[in-house]
């Protein structure tokens, strides 16, 4: 039963491979043991069972006398019996492909992780704000036990996150006094909080860790667009969204957060920085290290140490600032404008690849339906 599991790929294999080699170790013992220890110590410590032999029970004696006729006949008419069988797999065979193919049951933990993602660059004030306004919705439900929530994840978390990102841990009634299934508790949260200005993601705690490891994504389904240009990625994404919103039983749709960050961009006049006898590579260090900083000493006060950065002030943060900025030459000292054109423009605030490779995500669960139906409606859609 457990040997198909040495043959799945990926990181499906490397987490579930080691629960074969677990089972399949442990019932070898257990059998080594049954046959050599068990018999001995039973010998040597019940040597009065011997003399305890009741007989079968009547339950017992009625079913061996069934087996024994089924027995005889098989030996009887052993091509009928063996045709039979052959005839049983073969039929069992057929109906593989009508069973839903879900790599993993849908889980029951007694709790559900709720995410809600804003566009990125909201203050944490506004996100937590948001936040505890679910976080009361959701107390309203009737078997909701307690909700804690976080907004944002430390940069040195496993799965960090910005403060446009909370998460709600909702606590459950035992499953002994839910009076409704966690399908039906699911869709009663994201009706009541399908009003607020935030995507949302109802999962459970463990099921989501092993979405975003399979996947990147803590959504059952996945579906990455790869491609070069990022204006294009995102009119697709938003094209197979509208698309996909009319399948059934698709539930927490929704695209990849971007978002378009201002920027002030300098391109580099090669021909002017010719003429100035400046390299460009040097025009790129001069800005690098007023822009960034650049560190020039330490100063210590007693027992603590701070870094002396030299960079310019915001006031000189804008393209009138950078133009004026003097770059060095051969010929002495010529504002940045002169060879190098600065515009107020903007971009994205992230770019995500996979294998190098640019990429945007859709990601959904599902809720009602077999996640083998979906993605099959998914995959005619797209």
């Amino acid at each position: 039963v457990f040997l198909p599991l040495f043959a799945v790929p990926g990181t499906e294999g490397r987490l579930f491979a080691p629960l074969g080699v677990a089972f399949i170790v442990s019932s070898l013992a257990s059998l080594l043991v049954s046959v050599t220890i068990t018999p001995v110590l039973a010998a040597y410590l019940l040597p009065g069972m011997k003399s305890l032999d009741h007989g079968d029970t009547w339950l017992l004696a009625r079913l061996k006398r069934r087996y024994r006729g089924a027995l005889a006949a098989a030996l009887r008419y052993p091509k009928a019996a063996l045709g039979a069988g052959a005839a049983a797999v073969l039929i069992a065979m057929v109906t593989v492909p009508l069973f839903p193919t879900t790599f993993l049951p849908p889980f029951n933990e007694g709790t559900l992780l709720i995410g809600l993602r804003l566009n990125p660059g909201v203050t944490l004030a506004q996100s937590s704000a948001l936040a505890q306004q679910a976080e009361r919705l959701v107390k309203a439900v009737p078997e909701v036990t307690h909700v804690g929530r976080r907004s944002g994840r430390a940069e040195l978390d496993e799965h960090a996150e910005g403060v446009h990102v909370s998460e709600l841990d909702v606590g459950l009634k035992p499953a002994a006094e839910l009076t409704r299934s966690m399908g039906e508790i699911s869709a009663d949260i994201r009706s009541r909080l399908v009003n607020l200005p935030a995507a949302i993601a109802i999962g459970q705690p463990i099921s989501h860790r092993i979405d975003h490891m399979l996947s990147g994504v803590r959504s059952q389904i996945a579906i990455k667009i790869f491609g070069d240009d990022l204006d294009t990625l995102r009119g697709q994404a938003d094209l197979l969204r509208t698309r996909l919103a009319g399948i059934d039983g698709l539930a927490d749709l929704e695209i990849e957060k971007q978002v378009l960050a201002p920027q002030i961009k300098i391109r580099i006049d090669y021909d002017a920085a010719a003429r100035y006898g400046v390299p460009a590579p040097q025009i790129l260090a001069t800005l690098q290290s007023l822009v960034e900083g650049e560190r020039i000493t330490q100063i210590v006060e007693g027992g603590r140490r701070f870094q002396l950065v030299v960079r310019l002030p915001e006031s000189a943060r804008s393209p009138e600032g950078l133009g004026a900025i003097l770059i060095e030459t051969p010929n002495g000292r010529v504002p940045l404008s002169k060879v190098a054109s600065i515009e107020d423009s903007d971009g994205p605030n992230q770019v995500s690849r996979d294998d190098g490779r640019r990429r945007i995500v859709l990601s959904a669960n599902a809720q009602g339906r077999a996640l083998s139906e979906i993605v099959t409606d998914i995959r005619r859609v797209v």
